[in-house]
């Protein structure tokens, strides 16, 4: 390291407009450094929830500075927002939040009371930061500073393709409208004002993809000299070490991914010819609740095998009993659940697997569906669901209860074939991303409500007939109660936490 490295701290700090891709690029540039990624606007974004909170009026920059001494703000080990010890990450991202927040963010009293909490986790480990005045203010010494830009068409763009996501009356001219008064806010504000200060590396994402700014950022960190990035490996490398496991499993997981592919990939491209719809919609990092209706046992190494990123599936306990099925189980990451009680095991495991950025598969039903269609989900998802906070994506699976060998469950051949003569295989369908709020208009959403918030969002992948129990709760549904989750460049989430639904 040299003698100019030495005295910088081990941040990329990474500023830029809104949508132009933050977020997305420090978490895939601390996945490839095995470092830790926070987005410090999210601390502003925490100021203006509690502003709407405690009824405090944006522009009394007195009365939100006192309301902020008296309620702490921390970040739990998952990286969520505590807000006097409750987190408030699910809320952060609303029109609500977002028509207020520049508003709040330009006091200076407000800047200056959670500026010392930034400086405190640069100072403490290595870390990719992003926010708006991070590599002007927060920390000009980093060893890596960028501005990542983007047209404001594009940007707007971005934002409109995650508005049209849950409401699909969202217009281009409307988005780009917001777009340009939140530059016009940021950029005009007397303290920190948004702009690529001097020294600060430009990248335009307009056209280039996720993967090739994460390299670009990447690449200027290990050209830094720093020794915490020279020395860092990506975990997608086969020949890096695991990185810590409070992130990501690393090699060690490939390992496994590859033992699993060996008992189970040939004859599953021999049996199901499988296909996907909606790979777009797979958060490429971080972690992920992966839930999908449940046709057939072999449901869980048909979604495996298929799935970009390594996925550990919760299994019921009684799975585990049969040689084979333990062995692709244990050697893909997954675990055994018991159903007939509160298994805490269980649960340890999947913040375990959900706290290192380990996409966790999990079946809301409990079981297999006897006639193909949904059955009513338990309330075991929604806990989780909530518990974690973490996004969670809906997967719907076709044509797997075609397949021989399940048990007396699911369509025979013959019926199948008479229900769906032009019947091509299984389909795995990933819709978009979504998390829980805790609230909805002023009442909490407990375990039971937010399992059939995940089901109703499966049900709208499925075809009509595979809806089951959930068919006329999704035609009676008018209002979808999701905050969409946004972790590529092409969206940004600022998203409402409910939106109109169209009839299906």
């Amino acid at each position: 390291m040299t003698a100019e490295a030495s005295r910088q701290l081990p941040v990329i700090a990474i500023d830029g407009p809104a949508a132009s891709g933050k977020s997305t690029i420090a978490r895939g540039v601390a996945q490839e450094l095995g470092i830790q990624s926070f987005d410090t606007g999210l601390l502003y974004r925490a100021a203006a929830w509690l502003a709407r909170e405690r009824s405090i009026a944006p522009s009394d920059a007195p009365a939100l500075a006192a309301a902020l001494e008296s309620t702490p703000i921390e970040l739990s080990p998952a990286g969520d927002v505590l807000l006097g010890g409750a987190n408030v990450s699910p809320y952060l991202r609303t029109p609500e939040v977002e028509a207020i927040v520049s508003e709040v963010a330009a006091h200076p009293a407000i800047r200056a009371s959670l500026l010392q909490a930034q400086r405190t986790i640069a100072e403490s480990t290595p870390v990719v930061m992003v926010g708006r005045d991070i590599t002007t203010v927060v920390v000009p010494d980093a060893a890596v500073r960028v501005y990542l830009d983007a047209s404001v068409e594009e940007r707007a763009r971005r934002r409109l393709k995650d508005r049209q996501a849950v409401d699909p009356t969202a217009t281009f001219e409307v988005v780009l409208a917001e777009i340009r008064e939140r530059d016009r806010k940021d950029s005009t504000r007397e303290t920190a004002p948004l702009m690529a200060a001097e020294g600060v590396t430009v990248v335009d994402t307009d056209d280039q993809t996720i993967e090739q700014v994460v390299d670009t950022v990447v690449g200027m960190a290990r050209a830094s000299g720093h020794e915490a990035f020279a020395l860092a490996e990506s975990p997608h490398s086969a020949a890096s070490e695991p990185v810590p496991e409070q992130y990501f499993e690393g090699s060690r997981h490939s390992r496994k991914r590859q033992t699993a592919g060996m008992l189970n990939g040939w004859w599953i491209k021999l049996i199901s010819r499988i296909r996907t719809v909606g790979d777009e919609n797979i958060p490429p990092w971080g972690p992920l609740l992966y839930v999908s209706n449940h046709l057939h046992n072999l449901d869980p190494a048909l979604e495996y095998y298929v799935f970009p990123r390594p996925i550990h599936f919760m299994g019921k306990q009684e799975l585990f009993q049969y040689p084979v099925v333990k062995q692709i189980a244990e050697a893909s990451g997954g675990f055994p659940v018991d159903r007939g009680k509160v298994d805490r095991e269980a649960l340890r495991n999947a913040d375990d697997r959900i706290s290192r950025g380990i996409p966790l598969g999990i079946y809301p039903e409990g079981g297999r569906s006897p006639n193909g269609a949904m059955i009513e989900g338990k309330a075991g998802a929604g806990m989780l669901a909530l518990k974690s906070g973490a996004p969670i994506l809906p997967v719907a699976i076709t044509g797997s209860e075609r397949l021989p060998l399940n048990g007396g469950k699911g369509k025979s051949q013959r019926q199948a074939a008479q229900r769906d003569p032009g019947h091509e295989g299984v389909r795995v369908t990933y819709g978009a991303p979504f998390t829980i709020p805790r609230i909805f208009e002023g009442t909490k959403i407990g375990a039971d409500e937010a399992t059939e918030i995940i089901m109703l969002e499966i049900a709208r992948l499925l075809p009509e007939d595979y809806r089951g129990f959930y068919a006329d709760k999704l035609r009676e549904q008018t209002v979808r109660k999701i905050i969409p989750y946004s972790s590529s460049m092409t969206s940004t989430s600022s998203s409402p936490a409910k939106s109109s639904s169209p009839k299906p």
